[in-house]
C-alpha cells in the first residue's frame, strides 16, 4: 500500500527533538498513528549515545512505519 504522507527529519545529537516532534505529531494528528503515514529520520550521527536513543525508540515506538 502506498503512504498518503512521509514526514521527513534530519537529526544531529538530537534525541529530544526527536521523540519531542514525533510525539507531538502523533498526539495532534490523528493519521500520524496510522500506516497512510512514514517517517524517515535521518540520523548524522548514529553512533553517538543520542543516535543510539534515537534508533532504540524508533524500533520501539514505531517500528514498520519508519525508516532510520
Amino acid at each position: 500500500m502506498e503512504k498518503l504522507l512521509t514526514i521527513g527529519m534530519a537529526t544531529y545529537d538530537d534525541f529530544d527533538g526527536v521523540f519531542f516532534t514525533i510525539q507531538s505529531l502523533r498526539m495532534h494528528h490523528d493519521i500520524c498513528n496510522s500506516q497512510d503515514v512514514e517517517f524517515i529520520i535521518l540520523d548524522n550521527n548514529p553512533s553517538s549515545p543520542n543516535g543510539q536513543e534515537v534508533k532504540r525508540y524508533i524500533n520501539n515506538a514505531l517500528g514498520n512505519q519508519c525508516k532510520y
